[in-house]
């Protein structure tokens, strides 16, 4: 999908695909859940791609790191559901993203109760998934638009 100029949705979901090159300028939803041959690089360089991002699901690619999460926050302003779960390299610190409503970060080895910081930049946030954080000791919030909040499993 190359040229698809008024493509809104696209799922690559559990692809073997090692490359992707995107020009969909309209693109809303993205989705590389378990996509295991694709790069962090090349994952980056498809999500900036789309500036009108809203939705992104990047859960179970093991490659994703916080540089990529800092330069899709930076490139796609509207990106308001994010589900980067089972991504080992993340700790979601110093990430931004502002205009969040959805974040799913579930079994992410690399969130600490440091993350919270920037999880609470999202101020409209509405829901939240920590499942299986194993190094998330403490959760202290303050995000008062909450409505669910999910922390299964996590260390006492």
């Amino acid at each position: 999908p190359s040229r698809c100029h008024q493509l809104r949705i696209l799922s690559l979901r559990r692809t073997g695909m090692a490359h992707v090159s995107l020009n969909c300028p309209q693109l809303l939803e993205l989705d590389f859940q378990s996509c295991h041959k694709l790069s962090d690089t090349a994952i980056r360089q498809a999500a900036t791609a789309c500036p009108l991002l809203a939705s992104l699901d990047m859960s179970s690619c093991s490659c994703v790191t916080d540089e990529t999460l800092r330069e899709i926050a930076n490139a796609c302003q509207n990106l308001s559901v994010l589900d980067a779960s089972n991504c080992p390299n993340i700790s979601f610190e110093s990430v931004k993203l502002p205009m969040l409503v959805d974040l799913r970060l579930s079994s992410c080895e690399g969130i600490t109760s440091a993350s919270m910081g920037a999880v609470c930049f999202s101020r409209i946030l509405e829901a939240l998934q920590l499942d299986n954080c194993s190094l998330l000791t403490s959760v202290s919030l303050d995000l008062p638009h909450l409505k669910n909040i999910s922390l299964v499993h996590l260390r006492k």
